[in-house]
């Protein structure tokens, strides 16, 4: 019995650390007052556009992914995977341990999520997207091969690499070019992390009148500005994508019907979102310019 409390208490341990690492607070940051942090509006979920025509084709590869992440349940994104693996071992291992965390919070956090108000929705739709999910290895064993094999360890090593040989401004460079030219959103988020850790920052939107910027964390605006790039380019934060349901279990703002942005609308300062949405079309154009 012991044992077995261990190894699950190792599991959510390892998954509570991995998913704050990957939402890096510079895409969450709350509305704040000189009393603290207040309730951020909630908006009402906007009718989707579709991907706008700015947007590069994406690669073979890149398609691949955005079946994985816009996969309807784990049956179809287990297929999509599987596929990836033969010729894309770093994706496939993102993606195995992307289900496995998601999974894993439903039979073994799930009550944790329900006693979160307004956040029984959000168990039940995890809930029947997992419905068909099995893997004979446990979610932390995914987990630690993603982050030792994964798209995200190829670039944190990539960068690190970089650093120590030419420093770190190449290296901010190179993440830099990561951002305008992955084929997956793994490898732009990790590049973004990797700039948001710098001081300094990253260049994008450096260009960008300076009125625009009143009251703006650069910084943050321009993590926004990359994950709605990642959104447009690949999808996956629709609504009932399971990273949107994933990140809507973390917070009590989202409704049924919430996109991923409605949840970053409703997470971030009016200023920095209206700035990422500045940022993103020169995102766009850079990429279009990068060639992909």
């Amino acid at each position: 019995m012991n044992k077995a409390i261990f190894y699950f208490a190792a599991i959510a341990a390892l998954f509570v650390v991995y998913f704050v690492y990957r939402n890096d607070v510079a895409l969450t940051q709350p509305a704040t007052t000189a009393a603290g942090p207040t309730p951020a509006h909630v908006p009402t979920p906007p009718a989707s556009t579709g991907m706008p025509a700015s947007v590069p084709p994406l690669s073979p590869r890149a398609s691949g992914v955005a079946a994985f992440l816009n996969a309807a349940d784990t049956q179809a994104a287990l297929e999509v995977q599987q596929r990836l693996a033969v010729g894309h071992p770093p994706l496939a291992a993102e993606m195995a341990a992307e289900l496995g965390d998601a999974c894993y919070r439903v039979s073994v956090e799930g009550s944790l999520i329900a006693k979160t108000p307004g956040n029984q929705w959000v168990l039940d739709r995890i809930k029947q997207y997992c419905s068909g999910y099995r893997s004979d290895t446990p979610a932390i064993e995914l987990r630690k091969r993603a982050l030792a094999v994964g798209s995200r360890a190829a670039v944190e090593k990539q960068l690190a690499d970089i650093e120590t040989k030419d420093g770190v401004d190449a290296a901010k460079r190179e993440a830099e070019q990561i951002i305008l030219a992955a084929a997956d959103p793994y490898s732009m988020d990790e590049a973004r992390l990797y700039l948001a850790r710098q001081p300094g920052g990253w260049s994008l939107g450096a260009t960008l009148p300076e009125s625009t910027l009143t009251g703006v964390n650069r910084d943050t605006a321009q993590g926004l500005a990359a994950k709605m790039y990642e959104c447009e380019a690949f999808g996956g934060c629709g609504p009932n994508a399971l990273q949107t349901l994933t990140w809507c279990a973390q917070y009590e703002v989202c409704q049924p019907g919430f996109g991923l942005l409605d949840l970053l609308r409703a997470t971030n300062k009016p200023a920095n979102f209206t700035a990422a949405e500045k940022i993103l079309i020169e995102l766009r154009r850079q990429r279009q310019a990068y060639g992909r």
